[in-house]
């Protein structure tokens, strides 16, 4: 009696040890839902290169900056910050996300107002929502910063015409004052408006109204700084106007504008 009952004991603590070696034997033990360490988020894999940058110097138009290559081993933003007395400014006039990666010939659309000839391109972890650029996704420490240097090309007078008429048509007033010069002035039929003050008013009433426009033929002349088109002014998709228009542009900014 005493070897049975010996028996049964010594065969139930060899299924309880066989049962708790048998996950780790087989690889199947349950999934837990243990959260993952903040180190352990987003860590590049074994073959995945170091993070590097290269940037070259370069001329730089239609606000436009080319990085020759990137390595990121994170999601990751790469960001370009302007020159503030010989450091980066915490502002940013650019920036895009990428996920982890080898990139070549990355294009980022800066803020032309605001870039300076040295500019500074940094790498930051994309630590929030993906894609979106958040405050807590710039480090107090660069993770990265290369310094580059880099020539304004302004862009022709015609491209900056169509931009202006982008901006304001999608209801950016900032965006559209950014191709309006300090001194300009604006004659639309029978008013005149000069400055920025002015000017934005003008802008900013038609589009409350919801006047929208279309240009066509956009034509620079033989002096270069000069711009004629054709337009027709809509508000509720209905022709309100039509004419024509004139413009002197000069460094990326009109000067003098006319609709007639």
């Amino acid at each position: 009696m005493k070897t049975k009952f010996f028996t049964i004991i010594i065969v139930t603590f060899l299924a309880m040890a066989l049962a708790a070696c048998g996950a780790n034997a087989t690889g199947n033990a349950a999934p837990t839902s243990a959260r993952p360490t903040a180190a352990s988020v987003g860590a590049p894999a074994a073959d995945v290169p170091d993070q590097s940058m290269t940037i070259s110097d370069q001329s730089v138009s239609a606000g436009i900056v080319t990085i020759d290559e990137v390595v990121v081993v994170r999601p990751s933003w790469v960001v370009i910050h302007p020159d503030k007395n010989g450091s980066p400014n915490k502002a940013n006039v650019g920036r895009i996300a990428l996920p982890s990666g080898r990139y070549e010939n990355v294009e980022i659309a800066l803020d032309s107002a605001r870039v300076t000839p040295l500019l500074y391109a940094e790498i930051h972890d994309d630590l929030g929502a993906p894609g979106q650029f958040e405050v807590f996704d710039r480090p107090a420490i660069p993770q990265l910063l290369v310094t580059f240097n880099v020539t304004l090309q302004p862009a022709d007078p015609a491209s900056v015409l169509k931009d202006f008429f982008a901006a304001r048509n999608a209801a950016d007033v900032d965006a559209a004052m950014k191709f309006v010069a300090a001194d300009a002035v604006f004659t639309t039929f029978s008013a005149v408006d000069s400055g920025p003050e002015q000017i934005r008013a003008y802008i900013q009433a038609r589009v409350d109204n919801g006047t929208q426009f279309e240009i066509t033929n956009v034509q620079a002349q033989a002096t270069g700084d000069i711009v004629t088109w054709n337009f027709r002014a809509l508000r509720n998709s209905a022709l309100v106007r039509e004419g024509e228009g004139e413009a002197m542009i000069q460094d990326g900014k009109i000067r003098i504008f006319t609709l007639k």
